[in-house]
């Protein structure tokens, strides 16, 4: 099965690349799909990855977004067009190229966390070509949007068919350690609630722009989707994840200099009230099973102490913490690792390489800052990069799997964004965004943003 999917994706890719139709759509429609809804292992899964904790398998594993992400690179670099940006991943990939020969351990997790986190960085890359192709693109947003209300639609159906009691992408598969935090909650189709919530606050970070565009159509399809974002965020009973989809919300919109802001702020207001009530028994009993932090607070000091006592430019490796880590601690050993990404990061890739590895993110977030007074895309892509910062600290701060699958959507959605904020639309309200209207294809790809086109 997994060849044939293979087979189909790449056939589909070479019939893009040799008409030169249609590649925004293809790398929106086959990103998307492969992290938000489908980012299952095609090769390399091993039996002991059933009950192993890590950011990946024990063995180099190719997922269905390895194979999308290379596809689109592999787009990118033989099609005519803008070019991705590599230079703001390539620190860190340097980094690890040395490391892992020189300084870490040679075994199969050590490899399966360096690829791992290579596609990741090459999904950040991927991200900012999507972005540059939707900036000349003259249907661009359309595209974007359209994608995103289906996946929307497809995980809230998914959500709520399982709290109905339909065995359909069921939370035990993707499971390895169990607690009663999980009864009841939806994971849609990837099968872990928490993994739903991110996903979900990541898509926010995409649509929630285009609520400030001067095209109604374009409105109602991100205020769709908003809306039925709530569907499996809420059925996921994700606190942090919750809490922090909110907090971007109410954020963005009163950084909103727009002449629609008071009228945004009130439509998400009622959205949110909406979406609390309408999940009010979930989140009573989350708050009810879900653990108080007394586990935490000693997954946290078992992390300090063990880098307190290693050199900070080393690292165990990637992929390594419960191996490393595990012999100095018994909850270690059996699979619960510290709860916070930036510690996690620490321990595996050394305080350095934690340090050159977040660096695009603070970039991101100071180019952010720097556009967010900005009017047109640049402003309101800086707006919500600025607006999400709290919201992806306290879901970074009070969990680690955001290093594991849910990093690649993390990083090829910050690299889109990034690259918007980057853009040089100051257009006082902004629609489609390029400069013209769909008059050929040749002068879409010349096009670059300049100002707003109106439906």
């Amino acid at each position: 099965m997994s060849l044939e999917l293979m087979s189909v994706l790449s056939a589909f890719t070479v019939g893009v690349m040799l008409t030169g139709v249609g590649r925004l759509q293809v790398a929106c429609g086959g990103l998307f799909f492969s992290v938000f809804v489908l980012p299952v292992t095609l090769f390399g899964s091993t039996v002991i990855d059933r009950y192993r904790v890590g950011i990946t398998g024990a063995e180099p594993q190719i997922a269905t977004y390895t194979v999308v992400v290379l596809l689109v690179l592999l787009m990118a670099l033989l099609l005519r067009g803008p070019s991705p940006d590599w230079a703001t991943v390539m620190p860190f990939l340097v980094f690890m190229a040395v490391w892992s020969v020189l300084v870490w351990p040679h075994t199969g997790e050590v490899r399966a966390g360096v690829l791992h986190l290579g596609i990741a960085c090459l999904a950040w890359v991927a991200g900012t070509y999507v972005a540059k192709q939707m900036q000349v693109h003259p249907r661009g947003p359309r595209i974007l949007l359209t994608w995103l209300l289906v996946i929307v639609a497809l995980q809230a159906a998914v959500a709520i068919a399982q709290t109905q009691g339909v065995e359909v992408f069921p939370t035990a598969a993707s499971v390895i350690l169990e607690d009663d935090s999980l009864e009841g909650r939806a994971g849609a189709t990837l099968g872990h609630p928490s993994s739903i919530g991110k996903m979900m606050f990541l898509v926010l970070l995409i649509v929630l722009p285009w609520l400030a565009t001067d095209q109604r159509g374009l409105r109602r399809v991100a205020l769709w989707i908003v809306l039925l974002a709530i569907i499996p965020l809420g059925l996921s009973g994700g606190r942090a994840n919750a809490v922090a989809c909110v907090a971007t919300v109410l954020l963005f919109v009163l950084l909103d200099p727009g002449r629609r802001r008071w009228s945004n702020r009130l439509q998400l207001f009622v959205l949110v009230l909406a979406g609390v009530f309408s999940t009010w028994n979930i989140w009573v009993r989350r708050f009810a099973t879900g653990e108080n932090g007394e586990f935490r607070a000693r997954f946290f000091q078992t992390a300090v102490d063990f880098l307190s006592d290693a050199p900070p430019w080393q690292g165990t490796g990637a992929n390594t913490y419960v191996t490393a880590v595990g012999p100095t601690d018994q909850m270690a050993a059996i699979g619960w690792v510290v709860h916070n990404v930036y510690l996690f990061a620490a321990v595996e890739l050394g305080v350095l390489g934690a340090a050159i590895f977040f660096l695009p993110f603070v970039q991101a977030w100071v180019r952010g800052w720097a556009a967010r007074r900005r009017q047109g895309v640049a402003g309101a892509y800086g707006r919500v990069l600025v607006a999400s910062a709290p919201g992806l600290l306290l879901i970074t701060w009070t969990g680690w799997g955001m290093m594991a699958r849910p990093l690649v959507p993390w990083m090829l959605v910050t690299g889109f964004a990034y690259t918007l904020a980057r853009g040089q639309n100051d257009d006082e309200e902004f629609g489609d965004l390029s400069v013209v209207p769909p008059v050929s294809a040749a002068t879409a790809s010349s096009t670059s943003v300049g100002g707003s086109v109106r439906s």
